[in-house]
């Protein structure tokens, strides 16, 4: 069904997230169906919202409900998105690399801060460095692998996270293997150096997850809830930046630190 057959709302200028929306609460699921799939699809939030609007106006005229009136959600979606602009993915790609930072100097250092407590120096052989590139690999194709892990978690999270995991188990026990050290440097510089790193790449996720927030609001009437609302959604948007920033460090000294006591 295409959506300039129904009731475009115009904004109000009083916008709430669509979340607080009794018609977002009655019909969640397919609500939420159409929405990750347009959010996959690189649609904006205020787009989205203008399209949950239009389907939500014509549901109340008719008295229809979503499934009945506008069918499959992801379907649909796929409609809608075809003919919405869309947005630059780069924002995601941009997260997906500072990740995978992070979790390379969450492993190197980690390690390093071991052989720093045994006096010697942190190696990597060929086996070792082919892994980690691989388990980078892994993290870095994160937007590509999104849809499919958010479509079937069990079918295709359990083996992608597990494959991750491998890979970097695999770089710990590679390390037991004679074959020459193809990268060697001081232990308490790596170890150091990329803690650094780390509360570095952690400050820049949460400045960017900070400045880069987008609702989906409802240009619909926010019968006066629209201020609170907002307050607390970015609220939680900068709890949820701030978590991602400091949970690596965090478990960066943690790690560090059972590293050098069973070293």
């Amino acid at each position: 069904m295409n959506t300039t057959e129904h009731h475009n709302p115009a904004r109000s200028g009083v916008s709430a997230q669509v979340w607080d929306r009794p018609f977002y609460k009655g019909h969640k699921s397919w609500c939420d169906d159409f929405v990750m799939e347009l959010r996959l699809m690189d649609v904006p939030g205020d787009v989205i919202g203008d399209r949950l609007a239009e389907v939500e106006a014509h549901c109340a005229e008719s008295g229809e409900t979503p499934d009945e009136a506008f069918g499959e959600p992801v379907a649909y979606a796929k409609t809608v998105g075809a003919e919405s602009p869309k947005e630059s993915a780069g924002g995601l790609w941009a997260t997906a690399a500072l990740s995978v930072g992070q979790v390379l100097a969450l492993l190197v250092g980690t390690r390093a801060a071991g052989a720093w407590a045994a006096g010697e120096s942190v190696a990597y052989n060929a086996v070792q460095v082919l892994c980690l590139a691989l388990a980078a690999a892994v993290l870095v194709l994160l937007p590509v692998a999104l849809r499919f892990l958010l479509q079937r978690p069990l079918l295709t999270g359990l083996p992608y996270f597990a494959s991750f995991m491998a890979l970097a188990l695999g770089a710990v026990l590679a390390g037991e293997l004679d074959l020459p050290a193809l990268i060697t440097a001081p232990a308490a510089l790596v170890t150091v150096g990329l803690f650094v790193v780390t509360v570095v790449l952690g400050w820049v996720s949460y400045r960017d997850l900070s400045s880069s927030q987008d609702p989906v609001t409802s240009p619909l009437s926010a019968f006066g809830t629209a201020t609170s609302a907002e307050g607390k959604a970015a609220g939680g948007s900068r709890g949820v930046a701030l978590l991602m920033a400091v949970v690596f460090p965090v478990f960066y000294v943690l790690l560090s630190v059972v590293s050098w006591l069973t070293a």
